[in-house]
């Protein structure tokens, strides 16, 4: 297992990758609704009716029992459940994406208490940044996104972190062989509670052991993330919540075949502080204040020289909002402002001549986003139901000549609910995205590049069609989702160059991307089983995403790089008794696309390469399976102690994470090129230790 962490962590610095609802009381299963509505009726006996209120297109997943699902080094991983719902992509090994109905990673936006996380990933995706012991809840909206979020073209992922009112002092902790992690609430104060979270790798260890004295690789890694949330309820109208959460990635890398050293560290911090009031049972205002940071450094020493790559954005903003529940309609309203202050990754390099290209990359990048927004969710008839919002957003930018874009977004959601257990529903919104990532690596490594709107760069814009129909029968024992969406994007970006190409000293990256269009469309079906010992789901997408660039491909469409014709995914878990739970995960996904190439020509001393179409080659066909067992002791002493056991990738499918070309060259006139395939691992075991106070 250490040579496949080893693996991981060698690709991280210097692979660039591919560039071309029934539950019972005692249920297992980890959803209060797959489809969680805005109004859920708990009738004593704690039986979600299928179908309650309006919109239908925010998944929420429960966390209290979301530890019944398999396990990865000793925890569930909350990004890696999300990707297993239809229309979010399996991301495949060493991506860190979320891919959400054909767009790329960048345009979903993750909030944690309304402060914007950039990179919300440890170890390429192998951990998530959030805590499932410390999170409340998370929901994903990716058909109709109400008019209060903004800056993104696909999805919105928002995770709560809240404390309960709490009495007494509550512990929860693991213990694995990769990280660890520990998480109290307690009382803090008359009306208030306090909950803190740490987690940390200690994989350094691990690999120490697993390494030769001869290897050529000599890694060194290092991941911890903390989280604090604060909430005083002073009275019973007002509840104020303070978040805080702060990570931190290092990796450093000795190559001694080349002597070469290099290291990559990435860091994100989220404050907010959430004030909610309660006016009365008709008005309810929210104000919230927050700031995050993301930065990343990657450096390499080779030759006596030093190439130094950072990058920074700081965001600050404020969003404040009033919500009316009137007889026949609930209403909200209110605004949005936030500056991005941006340093773009540009090169510095320090050579033995003492050339210094630092000094020649541009300044911090100001914009300042502002909106403003309504909605209002409004009854029909009996049977029609609608919700209808506006959104102005625009965004102010310095640059040579200061300038600013803006627009209106419109949302539209129209649901006909024929009975308990049969509704469709139609959507329709426009979103705009002024934050930027361009994809310099394909696989979401830190070496991709967030660039603001500019002089140079416009806006993104997608507008968003869906229609789905749901349906629950047996009892409610088996409940089913389908959906069909279309999505065109205006303003995408493709990188021209390559990673390393970026050191000149006369080079700008606004002069090296190329503008084009795009869509996607796909069907979605999802089926739900509801039973006491047996629960879970089958999520399938068939899915199609293509581009378009006059500067790429003669102009003609091709597929995008996270173009996924077909995405399944089956989770299920098993309650055998009280004392053991099985379950299980298999995904199968089409292989990502790249660009191989067809010919190799000799000229001279030099071998050139002729590419066939752009991402007109795929990657092998990807598919797993992760079973995971634990076994809960008896609670003795109000300790509740598990043991649990899991596979990652059991039967050992060796899925590469990328592709390498490889020559072979008997003369100037047999030359072979063929693609192959670069795995991580097989089989990767867990083993943690679970306790609860």
């Amino acid at each position: 297992m250490g040579k496949f962490i080893t693996i991981i962590i060698i690709l991280l610095t210097f692979s660039e990758g591919i560039d071309a609802q029934n539950t019972k009381k005692d249920s297992a299963f980890m959803f209060v609704d797959p489809i969680l509505l805005n109004d859920v009726e708990i009738t004593a006996e704690k039986t979600f009716k299928p179908i309650t209120g309006g919109m239908s297109d925010k998944i929420t997943l429960d966390i209290k029992n979301m530890q019944n699902m398999p396990q990865f080094m000793g925890t569930v991983d909350l990004l890696r459940t999300m990707q297993l719902m239809p229309g979010v992509q399996t991301s495949g090994e060493m991506n860190s994406g979320v891919y959400v109905r054909g767009g790329d990673s960048s345009h979903n936006r993750f909030l944690v208490n309304g402060a914007t996380i950039y990179n919300p990933s440890h170890m390429l995706g192998f951990f998530s940044i959030f805590n499932s012991s410390h999170v409340s809840n998370a929901s994903i909206m990716k058909s109709f996104i109400p008019a209060e979020y903004g800056g993104q073209l696909s999805s919105v992922i928002d995770v709560k972190c809240e404390v309960e009112d709490t009495k007494k002092v509550k512990i929860d902790g693991s213990l694995g062989i990769i990280a660890s992690q520990l998480t109290i609430e307690s009382p803090f104060g008359k009306t208030g509670a306090l909950k803190l979270s740490g987690r940390k790798t200690y994989i350094n260890a691990l690999l120490n052991m697993f390494l030769s004295d001869d290897a050529r690789y000599k890694p060194q890694y290092d991941f911890q993330d903390y989280n604090l949330t604060y909430t005083v309820r002073p009275d019973s109208k007002n509840t104020i919540t303070v978040n805080g959460y702060i990570g931190k990635d290092d990796l450093f890398m000795n190559e001694y075949y080349y002597q070469t050293n290099g290291g990559s560290g990435w860091m994100n911090y989220a404050v907010s502080a959430r004030w909610d009031n309660k006016i009365n049972d008709k008005i309810k205002i929210e104000n919230n204040i927050h700031t995050s940071h993301y930065d990343n450094n990657i450096w390499v020493e080779f030759g006596g020289g030093e190439m130094i790559m950072d990058s920074k954005i700081n965001d600050f903003g404020y969003k404040g909002k009033i919500d009316l529940n009137l007889k026949r309609i609930k209403l909200n309203a209110g605004l949005d402002f936030i500056t991005h202050n941006v340093l773009p990754q540009y090169p510095g390099v320090n050579t033995l001549l003492g050339a210094n290209y630092e000094n020649i990359r541009p300044g911090m990048m100001h914009v300042y986003e502002g909106a403003v927004f309504a909605q209002g969710i409004i009854k029909i008839s009996e049977k029609i139901n609608s919700n209808i919002g506006l959104r102005y957003s625009c965004a102010a930018y310095d640059g040579e000549e200061n300038g600013i874009y803006g627009g209106i977004e419109p949302k539209l959601n129209i649901e006909y609910v024929h009975d308990a257990n049969t509704r469709c529903n139609f959507s329709f919104t426009i979103q705009k995205q002024y934050m930027n990532q361009v994809m310099v690596s394909g696989i979401g490594m830190p070496t991709d590049f967030w660039l603001s709107v500019s002089d140079y760069i416009p806006p993104q814009t997608s507008y968003n069609f869906s229609a789905g129909l749901y349906k629950s029968l047996l009892n409610n024992s088996l409940e089913i989702n389908t959906d069909i969406y279309f999505r065109k994007f205006n303003n995408q970006l493709e990188f021209n160059g390559e990673l390393f190409n970026l050191i000149n000293e006369t080079y700008r990256i606004d002069e090296h991307i190329f503008y084009g269009k795009g869509c996607s469309y796909g069907l979605e079906v999802m089926l739900k089983l509801n039973k006491r010992k047996f629960n879970g789901w089958l999520s399938y997408t068939l899915g199609k995403s293509d581009r378009v660039f006059p500067d790429i491909n003669d102009g003609k469409v091709f597929p995008a790089k996270n173009d996924r014709r077909h995405d399944l995914s089956v989770a299920g878990n098993y309650k055998f008794n009280e004392r053991w739970n099985l379950s299980g995960v298999f995904v199968m996904a089409t292989g990502n696309a790249y660009t191989m190439p067809v010919a190799i020509y000799i000229i001279g001393d030099n071998m050139v390469n002729e590419y066939g179409p752009y991402n007109g080659a795929r990657m092998p066909l990807y598919h797993r399976m992760d079973i995971s067992a634990t076994y809960n002791f008896k609670k003795r002493r109000k300790v509740q102690n598990s043991i649990n056991i899991s596979l990652y990738n059991c039967y050992g499918r060796n899925n590469p994470a990328f592709v390498h070309i490889k020559t072979n060259i008997n003369d100037k006139k047999n030359i072979r090129i063929r693609p192959v395939g670069a795995s991580l691992y097989n089989v990767v075991p867990s083993i943690s230790y679970i306790f609860k106070y």
